[in-house]
């Protein structure tokens, strides 16, 4: 049996969460993979974490995660520290100690991620993100090995739990979002400062790793669009229910010839799809690809115990790829930085999809065919709208417009605003028939 002896740094939820599932299931793992796997060291600032584990004398513990790096032992090493800064040193110090990396660093990799895996190349290393991206659904070894045959042609997926938490509450309690923010905190849902979940960072970090998996190319992080939830109401739930859609915030990844688009924003879906039906803190990712069509995966994204299920996975596909060669470790190439095609990053403005439009405007005659005359004008084309009161003297229109460029999208928003009839900015948000 292969002895691999692991080193942890980080012993916070996912850390813990690592160290009692290789307790727990020990016995598990080492019948179904042939593998013994140990932690000899563990580094973490806050040495209370380790008061009410019971950590064998053989092994270590160190305030300093860089004093892991010193164990020449160590076959694979786990960085769950966080952050940007000490995590990338830490990670590419451990790629030239010629350690496999097992990461749950998604803001990490969705940023530096072309230096990593090709510091990685060079050294003869991998790195390996499963719990990165979707905690318990194994959506990377989905891409990497199950459907490695296929052209992927489109992803999307609600890959925040905190945000979809949010929408579901304000869909099935009529609450607002300020109501449905603070229940997801009650709850554990979201922390005290949600701004990276709320404002779709969390999923852009995702999705843009799934991206660059998927079409084997990497993508500047800063061009991709994001949009988050806080600018959608209670009533904008309510209208995209009587139009027959749910809101979610949906991570796209999708191909169109030699352009990808990979974006985050608010989405009307209908309701009677499954992606539509994922409720409360859970995750679902959707591929298609040319040869097996339509595939969707389902489960938790988030905690202690699914992001750990997806370390330990990581921890055993580390191991079967370490062979020796001369005393040498040698490993598969990272397939991220392979020879892979040059897609370009598709510009907003270009993406073509329906669209979800609410205007608050003067109630009288002739406001109606003014804004038709717009979208007009613009080859915009109304799929269906009704109107409700707003107020004594003012009245809501809400509409879907047909497949169009976002491009038009903006200009047409841009003439609205200047009309005498129309109250504020109008609200949009995309609507997309399967997802």
């Amino acid at each position: 049996m292969k002895d691999i002896k692991i080193g942890l740094a980080g012993f916070g939820t996912v850390g813990r969460g690592t160290w009692e599932l290789l307790e727990k299931n020990k016995k598990k793992i080492e019948r179904s993979s042939k593998i013994k796997i140990s932690i000899v060291a563990i580094a973490d600032p806050d040495k209370s974490k380790f008061e009410s584990v019971d950590i064998p004398a053989a092994c270590h513990v160190y305030s300093d995660a860089f004093q892991l790096l010193k164990d020449k032992s160590l076959d694979i090493v786990i960085e769950l520290i966080g952050g940007e800064t000490i995590a990338k040193e830490f990670v590419i110090s451990a790629i030239r100690e010629r350690k496999m990396v097992v990461t749950a660093n998604k803001a990490l990799l969705a940023k530096y991620g072309k230096q990593i895996f090709g510091e990685a190349e060079r050294n003869g290393v991998a790195v390996f993100y499963e719990a990165a991206i979707a905690g318990g659904i194994p959506i990377v070894k989905v891409l990497k090995e199950g459907l490695l045959a296929n052209e992927i042609l489109w992803i999307s997926g609600i890959i925040n739990g905190t945000t979809n938490y949010i929408l579901s509450e304000m869909e099935k309690r009529n609450l607002g979002f300020d109501e449905a923010l603070n229940e997801a905190k009650l709850h554990g849902y979201a922390e005290q400062d949600p701004t990276l979940d709320i404002d779709g960072m969390d999923s852009a970090h995702k999705i843009s790793l799934l991206a660059s998996l998927a079409f084997g190319t990497s993508f500047d992080f800063g061009e991709i669009p994001v949009r988050g939830i806080r600018g959608i109401k209670e009533r904008d739930v309510r209208f995209a229910k009587k139009f027959g859609y749910q809101i979610k915030l949906l991570a796209f990844a999708k191909l169109e010839k030699s352009l990808v688009e990979v974006s985050v924003e608010p989405t009307l879906i209908p309701v009677d799809l499954l992606m539509a039906n994922v409720d409360g803190p859970m995750n679902a990712v959707s591929v298609e690809g040319n040869f097996v069509g339509h595939t969707l995966y389902y489960g938790q994204g988030a905690g202690s115990h699914p992001t750990a299920s997806a370390v330990v996975a990581d921890i055993i596909e580390a191991c079967g790829t370490i062979s020796t060669l001369n005393g040498m470790q040698q490993v598969k190439t990272n397939p991220e930085i392979s020879d892979h095609p040059d897609y370009e990053l598709m510009k907003k403005e270009n993406v073509v999809s329906g669209h979800y439009m609410r205007l608050e405007v003067s109630d009288k005659s002739g406001v109606l065919s003014e804004i038709t005359g717009i979208l007009a004008s613009q080859n915009v084309s109304v799929d269906r709208f009704f109107q409700e009161k707003s107020g004594d003297s003012n009245a809501e229109i809400i509409l879907l417009t047909h497949m169009c460029a976002y491009g038009k999208i903006v200009e047409v928003v841009d003439m609205l605003i200047n009309l005498e009839n129309v109250k504020g900015k109008p609200v949009v948000f995309r609507v997309e028939e399967k997802a």
